[in-house]
């Protein structure tokens, strides 16, 4: 994550209407951008996000994304390592949105996942999914 220095705290009129944002959460105080496939902001509640990953505790409250006096928290992540997809399931975990996990990913799909819990050190979040997303479709019957 890096934090949008140069960007206004507050989102244009015009890139909130352009965008697309994903809220997860009712008190959600923070905006993670995402700009892979246009515009995104994932509108979280950071207390869980940062309790989630030690990596995101660091960027979130180590001092360099402090909540601005005024105007949106707007993190910008637009580091092409970073899945959006993976982050939208991570997300969906983190802020209990169970019903929204898929049951069987796709290949591509588990490769985005496995890149941002690899790379937020937040792989515990998943554990609990990747029996089914990983076994074979005769063992599902049973």
């Amino acid at each position: 994550m890096r934090n949008a220095a140069n960007m206004s705290t507050e989102m244009s009129t015009q890139a909130q209407n352009e965008a697309h944002v994903v809220s997860f959460h009712i008190d959600a105080d923070l905006y993670v951008c995402v700009n892979q496939q246009g515009p995104t902001y994932f509108k979280v509640h950071s207390a869980l996000v940062a309790a989630a990953s030690p990596v995101w505790r660091t960027q979130i409250y180590g001092g360099k994304y402090n909540r601005p006096a005024k105007g949106k928290w707007i993190i910008d992540m637009n580091n092409d390592d970073d899945s959006q997809y993976g982050l939208d399931i991570v997300f969906s975990i983190v802020h209990y949105k169970f019903h929204e996990i898929p049951t069987r990913p796709l290949i591509e799909e588990l490769f985005g996942i496995a890149k941002i819990v690899s790379k937020y050190q937040c792989e515990h979040l998943v554990t609990p999914f990747m029996k089914g997303w990983y076994a074979p479709e005769h063992a599902r019957a049973l």
